[in-house]
């Protein structure tokens, strides 16, 4: 995996990440950094994971940004974090292709959890 990493996979940078999350926090961190380069939202939401008890704006804008490039786990994600900071009134939503009625978009999320009839998923981390 180190090896196809090395040579610019982006999946390998990625799982590399993960892989490494627990045992090398900061090596993991390198991996998503090089990976989110590259061009992976799911490297961005590893990423978000992994820096956001330090540095929660990062995390919102790498959430933001992958859940406008239409990743649904960071659009969920993105709500989540939204909501743990209490900060609903103050992050605009992502553009489009996530402003619509579905399930994912993360606005409709907030929305419904104003209003008591969707309850948040705490473990928003990989």
């Amino acid at each position: 995996m180190r090896r196809a990493a090395e040579l610019g996979n982006t999946n390998a940078q990625n799982n590399l990440g993960t892989m490494l999350a627990d045992e090398n926090p900061q090596e993991a961190e390198h991996w998503y950094r090089v990976a989110v380069a590259n061009g992976s939202l799911g490297a961005m939401v590893n990423l978000a994971a992994q820096v956001v008890d330090r540095d929660a704006q990062q995390a919102l804008r790498l959430l933001r940004s992958a859940a406008e490039a239409g990743d649904a786990t960071a659009a969920e994600r993105l709500a989540d974090l939204v909501e743990d900071l209490d900060m609903q009134d103050d992050v605009e939503p992502p553009e489009p292709p996530l402003w619509s009625t579905e399930p994912s978009n993360c606005w409709t999320k907030i929305l419904q959890r104003r209003s008591g009839s969707w309850r948040p998923r705490r473990d928003w981390a990989t």
